[in-house]
């Protein structure tokens, strides 16, 4: 008897938020921090946001609302400032 063993795969989609480098309205250096999905939260968006400014803390300029739903997702944002 001949058994043949087929080994599938499971890809599991992870989300991770992005940051991005921008200058804020005042002119100053701040991120852009996008945590939009399901499977990510506002913890997320604030873990990127204290990585991003490399432990020294970060005011939060703008923050979006996670009651958007674009594409069937929820959207999350931060707009941040380094300390």
């Amino acid at each position: 008897m001949r058994i043949i063993s087929l080994l599938t795969p499971v890809f599991f989609l992870v989300g991770c938020a992005t940051q991005t480098a921008i200058y804020t309205e005042d002119g100053l250096p701040g991120y852009a921090i996008d945590c939009s999905g399901a499977s990510l939260s506002w913890t997320g968006c604030y873990e990127e946001a204290s990585k991003a400014c490399g432990g020294k803390g970060y005011l939060i300029i703008q923050k979006d609302s996670d009651a958007a739903i674009v594409n069937g997702e929820q959207t999350r944002s931060l707009v941040i400032q380094c300390k």
